[in-house]
């Protein structure tokens, strides 16, 4: 995650939820249903700055990976104000993130949309504690430890 991007930024929620990235078939049928179950919603392109202030204005952020992937919107989202849910993809999430909610359909997400936006104060604790656990998946951090595992002079 790029800190100088992504940013903890609390503001004002525009948005019960969020989903910024490029659609696909699939992905246009999941998002259709989240917006019929709760409509006040962004899902769409941006990047950078726009995407940061999306992800701000939003009381939730949901990703659906294409692939068993994590995405850098796993990251991203998480370094913001907004809470981020994402699909289970049994590939590495558990032991990357503590707490990172991960549902496993449709009607999961949507039962966990719906918990986490009745919960304001929760909601907003767990956001802030994703966005201070960002602080260890920053581009430096990686790049650093990186360097240390192949034995890097000076790492």
């Amino acid at each position: 995650v790029d800190p100088e991007v992504c940013t903890y930024s609390p503001r004002p929620k525009r948005y019960d939820w969020c989903f910024i990235g490029h659609l696909g078939h699939e992905r246009e049928a999941f998002l259709a249903k989240l917006e019929a179950a709760i409509p006040n919603c962004f899902h769409g392109t941006a990047f950078g700055k726009e995407a940061d202030e999306i992800y701000n204005q939003s009381t939730l952020a949901v990703n659906l990976s294409r692939g068993p992937d994590i995405n850098m919107r796993v990251f991203e989202a998480q370094a913001t104000s907004a809470l981020l849910i994402t699909n289970r993809l049994d590939n590495g999430e558990d032991e990357l993130f503590e707490r990172l909610p991960l549902f496993v359909s449709t009607d999961d997400c949507i039962a966990q949309m719906r918990m986490w936006l009745m919960q304001p104060e929760l909601t907003y604790e767990l956001a802030r504690a994703q966005a201070l656990d960002m602080a260890a998946h920053t581009y430096d951090v990686r790049a650093r430890t990186l360097l240390a595992a192949i034995g890097w002079p000076g790492f």
